[in-house]
């Protein structure tokens, strides 16, 4: 194959993708980099979230009652779960959007309704990546935040990679779920 049948291929790959949803009609699907972006100001968001919330709980909840390492278990086992779940679930439940996805103009939809997901499919779309973290977080954050973070980070990655060649821009996350993430006010033509 030449060179420009290459570029070609390569850039159909990657070329926006639509897909019929519900009463949507049919939607521009939003791709990995903006879906990383969204991500990526999300994990910002909720990393905050983690810092203020163990912070508290550490300090006037845990501490006073229980050694440090039972103090950082009891975080890492109940805490940490609580603020993801209340962020992403939540949010992506009733409106479909969490803050990084409204800043770059993104949505999760129910793949046969076209409406936010609800609160089955976002509590399986957040349990699909993060659940291996959640195990490793337990026993990591033992020895080390640092740690707990680098293996959020490797078992998040493998799940959202699987968007990069999905036909339909689904990661795990998102066919275990039925949904698609879509662009915003984005619509290619009504049903």
């Amino acid at each position: 194959m030449s060179d420009l049948g290459k570029a070609s291929a390569a850039q159909s790959r990657w070329r926006t993708r639509s897909v019929g949803v519900g009463d949507l009609g049919t939607v521009q699907l939003a791709g990995p980099g903006t879906r990383l972006a969204a991500r990526v100001l999300d994990i910002g968001v909720v990393y905050t979230l983690w810092l203020i919330t163990r912070d508290v709980v550490g300090l006037y909840i845990v501490e006073p009652r229980v050694s440090s390492a039972a103090g950082r278990f009891f975080v890492a086992l109940v805490v940490l779960p609580l603020v993801f779940v209340g962020y992403e679930v939540v949010q992506s439940a009733l409106w479909g959007q969490t803050v990084g996805k409204r800043i770059v103009d993104i949505r999760v939809v129910n793949e046969s309704t076209g409406r936010p997901p609800g609160w089955g499919r976002s509590l399986i779309r957040w349990a699909v990546p993060l659940v291996p973290f959640a195990v490793l977080a337990v026993f990591l954050s033992l020895a080390s935040e640092f740690l707990a973070l680098l293996a959020a980070v490797a078992s998040v990655a493998v799940c959202y990679l699987s968007i990069t060649w999905d036909r339909k821009n689904q990661g795990w996350h998102d066919k275990a779920a039925g949904t698609f993430v879509v662009k915003t006010g984005v619509l290619v033509s009504e049903r």
